[in-house]
C-alpha cells in the first residue's frame, strides 16, 4: 500500500473517530432515510417559580412503528409517530386492552408492553372483560350459583334465608368498567347492633358478632388489591367505623362522577375557608390558607396527548375553584427532575395565561422512568418551611406509574409529621391511569384516624380522556343546590354544647324556615324545606282555626339566619295541611305548608333530605321489600326506634329562634346538639298526663334544649357528609327552657313518612 493510501485511510479513521465522538457526546442516534438524526437533551435553567433544574428535549424526526397490532382490536394512530406520540388500542365493548391502553413513542420505540406487575407481555390483545367472582351472601343465596357467571353483562341475582332482610342489591349486572352494579348485597337482621357489614366479592372477613365494640377484619383473594377498610369497629351510634371494603382487580376502573365529587367537596372547603364562625367544629377551615399542589407526572411513557390532557384538567379544575387568598402549585416530575409552577393570578381573567400555555411535555426527560418521591421532597420542602401557619393542604398525585426514587408512602409520612392535625388539615388524593400499580399507589393514601370517614382518596381511571368527564358532572353548573342534605360548610367533630344554642351562620342549616302570621293569630314558629314547593313543621303552631282561614297572611321566611319579618326573601302559603289524627296531647304533632310559588335553590336555601325516599338510598341500606318493611327498618337504624336501645347512642341537631329565656326571644338562629334518649326513660320525665306515644321520641343534651319558639323546627343526623330530618321540635317537658330536668320532645318523622308520602309527589319513594 503506498503513503498516499495510508494517509487517506489514516484520515478516514480519524474523521469516522470524531463523528463517532461528537454523536456520543450530542444524544442518541437513529437513521431517518440513511441520514443520522440526533435527540438532544438540554438541561435548562428552571422557570422564576421553580427549584430544579428541568430537562428539555429538542426531538428530530424520531419516527415510530406502524406496524403495531392487537389481537381482536384496532389502532387509533396519532398523526405522526415522532417522540411523545401516544397511539391508543381500542376494543369491542365487554372487552379491554391488555396490557395497556396506550404506548407513547420514545425516541424511534414504542414503550414497552408490560402488564400492572411489570411483567413484559409479547402482544397486545383485547380480553374480554370479567368483574370479581361473585358470591351468595351469608345467609343468603346466589342465583344462578355458578361463580364463574361473571362476564360483561351476567347478571345475578341473591336472596336471604328466611328470618333475614336482604340489604343492597338483589341483582347485581357486571358491567364494562369490569365492576358490579348496585351494592354489595347482605343478609341483616334487624336486632344487630351494628348492621351486618357483609363479606366484599373476592374478599373474605373475620368476625361475625356485630355487637356494641366488636372488629371485622377482612382480606382479598390473591392477586386482588383490598380498598377501602382493612378493620371496622361497630361504633356506640349503631354505624361501623371507616368506609366499606372492596376487592379489585388490576382491570377494573372507578367512575369519573366518583372523582368530581370528591373535588366538589374541595371546592366547598374553599370556597367556605374565609368565613368567620364562632366555633371551630362548624368550619374547621375558617380562616385558614388554603395550599393546593397538584404532582404531575410528566415522564416519558406519559406522552404528549395525555400530558396536554392532564394540563386541560388542571386548567378546568383551577379555574372553577378559585378564589383570592388560595395558594395553586403544579410539581412535574420525570425519572431525574422536577419543576414547579405556581399559578398566582386568577386564571378567570383574560389575560392569565394558562398552563397549557406554560408548560411543553418536550422539556422533560424521554427517559421511561419516574420518581414520584422527587415531587413529594419538594412538597415536604414547602410543608417544613410554612411552619406553624394555619393551613389546609391538599394534595393531588397524578401518576400513570412508580418505579424508582424515594418511597413515596414513606415520604408522606414524614409530611405528616410537620402538619398539625393532619387527620383534618393534610388531605392527599391519588389518580392512577391506565394499568398504574395500584397497590403502591393506595399506599401513598395515609389512613384517617377519624372513625367514621366516608370518603374516598385514591381513584383510578382506564385513560387520560377520563379526566375529562370529571366536569360532565352537572354538578358543577350549580343544579348541585337541589340535592338534598348538603351544607354549604365543612362539618368536622362535634359541637360543643352550651345552653341557649351556638349562634349559626349563613348556609350553617340551609333547610331551616321561619314562619309567621301576621294579624288575628300571633304564630311564630319553624320549619324545614322538604321539596321547593313544601314545608314541614309541627301541627300545634297552626291548631287556630285562624290559621287556615287566613293563609295570605301566613308567611314562611328562607334563606337567612336573623330573625325578620321584613325580609324580601319569604313566601306566603297556598294550602295547610294537618295530621287528621292530631290532638291536644301533641300526638301526631305534624303539618305540611304548600307555598304559593317555587323556591329556588341557592348556597342558603337547600331541602333536607327525608328518611324512606330514594334520597337516603346510599346513606342507609335497607331492606327491598315492601316500602312499610323498608321505612320501618330506616326508623329503627335512624332513631332506633324512638330510642328503644340503651346502649346505642344517637346524636342530633336541632337549631331555631327559640326563648332565650321566658318570652324573650333570639333575633338570630341558633342550634345545639342532642341525644335521643332510651324510650323507657321518656315518659317518666314527660309532662303529667301526658300519653308517649311512638310517634314521638325524647332527646336532650349538655345545657341545651329546644325552646318556645322552636317549634316545627327540624331535629337532623348525618349520615355520610349528608342530613336527613329525623325528627320535628314538639313540645318541652315545662314551659320555662331549660328549667331543672329539661327534656325535648320530637315528632318521629319515620313513623309520619305515609302521612308525607300521601300529600308530598315530587319526592321518590321507594
Amino acid at each position: 500500500m503506498s503513503q498516499n493510501c495510508l494517509n487517506g485511510a489514516l484520515a478516514i479513521v480519524k474523521e469516522m473517530i470524531a463523528v463517532t465522538l461528537l454523536l456520543f457526546l450530542l444524544g442518541p442516534v437513529t437513521l431517518i432515510q440513511g441520514k443520522p438524526s440526533l435527540s438532544i437533551d438540554v438541561l435548562q435553567e428552571n422557570d422564576k417559580s421553580g427549584d430544579v433544574p428541568s430537562r428539555e428535549r429538542r426531538d428530530v424526526d424520531m419516527s415510530c412503528s406502524s406496524e403495531e397490532t392487537i389481537e381482536g382490536g384496532s389502532i387509533e394512530w396519532p398523526e405522526v409517530r415522532s417522540t411523545g406520540s401516544v397511539m391508543k388500542y381500542e376494543c369491542p365493548e365487554g372487552t379491554y386492552a391488555f396490557p395497556v391502553g396506550w404506548r407513547v413513542c420514545i425516541q424511534g420505540r414504542w414503550s414497552s408492553l408490560t402488564d400492572s406487575g411489570q411483567d413484559p407481555i409479547s402482544k397486545a390483545v383485547c380480553k374480554p372483560m370479567k368483574c370479581i367472582r361473585p358470591a351468595a351472601p351469608q345467609f343468603g343465596q346466589m342465583s344462578p350459583s355458578d361463580r364463574e357467571y361473571n362476564s360483561f353483562n351476567d347478571t345475578v341475582h341473591f336472596s336471604c334465608l328466611p328470618g333475614f332482610e336482604l340489604l343492597g342489591s338483589s341483582e347485581r349486572t357486571c358491567q364494562s368498567n369490569g365492576r358490579w352494579s348496585g351494592n354489595l348485597p347482605v343478609c341483616d337482621k334487624q336486632e344487630n347492633f351494628c348492621p351486618n357489614p357483609g363479606v366484599p366479592f373476592g374478599g373474605v372477613r373475620s368476625g361475625d358478632t356485630f355487637t356494641l365494640g366488636s372488629v371485622v377484619t377482612f382480606t382479598c383473594d390473591s392477586g386482588l388489591l383490598l380498598r377501602g377498610s382493612v378493620e371496622r369497629k361497630c361504633l356506640k351510634n349503631g354505624v361501623w367505623s371507616g368506609v366499606e371494603t372492596t376487592c379489585e382487580g388490576h382491570y377494573e376502573f372507578d367512575s369519573a362522577q366518583d372523582l368530581a365529587r370528591e373535588m366538589q367537596n374541595i371546592k366547598s372547603q374553599i370556597f367556605t375557608s374565609g368565613e368567620k364562625t364562632s366555633e371551630s367544629a362548624l368550619n374547621p377551615f375558617s380562616d385558614r390558607t388554603n395550599k393546593l399542589y397538584f404532582l404531575v407526572d410528566a415522564s416519558g411513557t406519559v406522552g404528549t396527548y395525555n400530558f396536554d390532557k392532564t394540563l386541560k384538567f388542571l386548567d378546568n379544575y383551577i379555574r372553577r375553584i378559585w378564589k383570592s387568598g388560595i395558594s395553586v402549585k403544579v410539581i412535574f416530575y420525570d425519572k431525574i427532575s422536577t419543576r414547579t409552577i405556581e399559578v398566582s393570578r386568577d386564571p378567570n381573567l383574560f389575560n392569565t395565561e394558562s398552563l397549557v400555555n406554560r408548560v411543553q411535555y418536550n422539556e422533560f426527560s424521554p427517559d421511561a422512568g419516574t420518581n414520584a418521591g422527587k415531587a413529594l421532597e419538594a412538597l415536604l420542602e414547602n410543608v417544613r418551611s410554612a411552619g406553624s401557619r394555619p393551613i389546609k393542604w391538599t394534595v393531588f398525585l397524578i401518576s400513570k406509574q412508580y418505579n424508582s426514587g424515594p418511597v413515596p408512602s414513606s415520604l408522606v409520612q414524614d409530611i405528616l409529621k410537620h402538619v398539625k392535625e393532619p387527620d383534618v388539615y393534610f388531605d392527599i388524593f391519588v389518580i392512577g391511569l391506565g394499568n398504574a400499580p395500584r397497590d403502591q399507589l393506595e399506599g401513598v393514601v395515609p389512613p384517617k384516624a377519624t372513625e367514621e370517614t366516608g370518603r374516598q382518596y385514591s381513584f383510578f381511571l382506564p385513560s387520560y380522556d377520563s379526566l375529562e368527564e370529571v366536569f360532565n358532572d352537572p354538578k358543577w353548573e350549580g343544579t348541585s343546590f337541589e340535592e338534598c342534605g348538603i351544607r354549604s360548610k365543612a362539618w368536622h367533630r362535634s359541637v360543643g354544647r352550651i345552653f341557649g344554642g351556638i349562634k349559626s351562620q349563613d348556609a350553617d342549616w340551609p333547610w331551616q324556615v321561619y314562619i309567621y302570621m301576621v294579624d288575628k293569630v300571633a304564630v311564630e314558629c319553624s320549619g324545614s324545606i322538604i321539596s321547593n314547593r313544601w314545608i314541614l313543621s309541627a301541627a300545634h303552631c297552626y291548631k287556630s282555626s285562624d290559621v287556615a282561614s287566613n293563609l295570605d297572611n301566613l308567611f314562611v321566611v328562607y334563606g337567612l339566619t336573623q330573625r325578620s319579618k321584613y325580609s324580601k326573601d319569604q313566601v306566603s302559603v297556598e294550602q295547610l295541611i294537618i295530621h287528621p289524627n292530631y290532638n291536644q296531647h301533641f300526638d301526631y304533632d305534624i303539618a305540611l305548608l304548600k307555598l304559593k310559588q317555587d323556591l329556588t335553590y341557592s348556597e342558603t336555601v337547600r331541602r333536607i333530605c327525608l328518611p324512606c325516599t330514594q334520597d337516603v338510598v346510599s346513606l342507609v341500606p335497607s331492606p327491598l321489600a315492601s316500602w312499610e318493611s323498608y321505612c320501618s327498618y330506616q326508623e329503627n337504624r335512624l332513631t332506633y326506634a324512638g330510642g328503644d336501645s340503651k346502649e346505642r347512642t344517637l346524636n342530633g341537631y336541632i337549631a331555631g329562634w327559640g326563648d332565650i329565656k321566658k318570652n324573650v326571644q333570639r333575633v338570630y338562629l341558633s342550634h345545639a346538639e342532642v341525644s335521643i334518649y332510651p324510650r323507657g326513660q321518656c315518659p317518666a320525665i314527660n309532662k303529667p298526663n301526658m300519653p308517649f306515644t311512638d310517634r314521638l321520641f325524647c332527646a336532650r343534651g349538655e345545657k341545651s334544649d329546644s325552646c318556645k319558639g322552636d317549634s316545627g323546627g327540624p331535629f337532623v343526623t348525618k349520615k355520610q357528609e349528608k342530613w336527613i330530618q329525623i325528627g320535628i321540635v314538639s313540645y318541652g317537658k315545662s314551659d320555662v327552657c331549660g328549667d331543672k330536668d329539661f327534656m325535648g320532645f320530637y315528632t318521629n318523622v319515620p313513623k309520619m313518612m305515609t302521612f308525607i308520602r300521601e300529600h308530598v309527589k315530587e319526592l321518590q319513594y321507594s
